[in-house]
């Protein structure tokens, strides 16, 4: 709520307009991570502004700081512009905006498809380095141009899935939606969101939701989660973006590939209809929470022990 900003209205009207919410986390019992944070933007909301806000909002919680052990203000670009293809130069990483377009997460999902990128791209290398041999010259000048840009093709097609640009367009689809809301309809709409089954909002902020399951996913929070005070808000504010986000975008790459509604949960790199289903994915991250890291044949019972830390 943003009672702690009515006696502000410079700070209140900003939050209107950028609506903020913030991420506490205990790290003793005397220590407080705090984090007031704008889930999206456009523009971005004035670094500034989020920093009364705290005050503002420590102030009505009764928190009072004896010192301040670290300060940080980040703005993490979401999204990004569709990568240009085809062209040579394979990009990766937030270069290839893999960067999540509703959340900003990216790290994890680039190491879990730089193995198949690398596979794609690993035949087409050895060729090229053939080609080089049989010619006797290290000059790339001696080498067949379509044989480049089929490296760069197949790196790319790795790098973007038919399916996972689908799913991408979706996700820039609630991007906008997101901006648009009021700190009311933000908070109505994190209310749905997370009334969806735990499979379907964590697939979602980890690449995992089929192209065909992100569809069902935001059919179900509009129809089934949210609030009914919510539901005509977000309806109007949603149908613009159905076409310059959604439709449109891949109109204009040719994505006329069939769309497999086999499973919400269907892996389009593996053709598995069934690899993130919750039978399957849950006692998957718990065999990965028991496993012994760090274990060696001379000492099994060591274990490495890590701390992390969220946005």
């Amino acid at each position: 709520c943003e009672e702690h900003l009515y006696d502000d209205p410079k700070l209140k009207a900003s939050n209107d307009r950028f609506p903020s919410f913030v991420y506490a986390m205990p790290l003793g019992p005397n220590e407080l991570f705090l984090e007031e944070t704008v889930l999206v933007s456009r523009p971005a909301c004035p670094s500034k502004d989020l920093e009364a806000r705290l005050y503002k909002r420590m102030d009505a919680l009764g928190i009072k700081a004896i010192e301040i052990l670290e300060d940080e203000r980040a703005s993490i670009p979401m999204g990004g512009a569709d990568p240009i293809v085809p062209q040579r130069t394979l990009g990766f990483g937030a270069t290839s905006s893999l960067v999540h377009p509703a959340s900003g997460y990216m790290v994890a999902r680039a190491m879990e498809i730089a193995p198949r990128v690398a596979s794609a791209v690993a035949p087409h290398l050895q060729d090229l380095r053939s080609q080089l041999e049989d010619n006797g010259t290290s000059s790339l000048k001696s080498i067949d141009k379509t044989a480049l840009d089929a490296a760069a093709k197949a790196g790319w097609d790795a790098v973007w899935p038919v399916d996972e640009r689908r799913q991408r367009d979706f996700m820039h689809f609630g991007f906008e939606l997101l901006c648009l809301l009021s700190p009311q309809e933000l908070r109505d709409f994190f209310t749905g969101f997370f009334r969806l089954p735990d499979a379907l909002w964590q697939h979602f902020l980890s690449w995992r939701l089929s192209g065909i399951g992100h569809i069902v996913m935001g059919l179900r929070v509009w129809a089934q989660c949210i609030p009914r005070r919510f539901m005509p808000a977000m309806l109007v504010k949603s149908t613009p973006f159905l076409a310059n986000r959604l439709v449109l975008p891949a109109a204009s790459r040719g994505d006329y590939a069939p769309v497999n509604t086999t499973s919400v949960y269907w892996d389009a790199p593996s053709g598995d209809s069934d690899k993130w289903a919750p039978d399957q994915y849950f006692p998957y991250l718990e065999e990965l929470r028991e496993r012994e890291y760090g274990a060696s044949p001379s000492n099994p019972a060591a274990s490495t022990e890590v701390q992390t830390s969220t946005k």
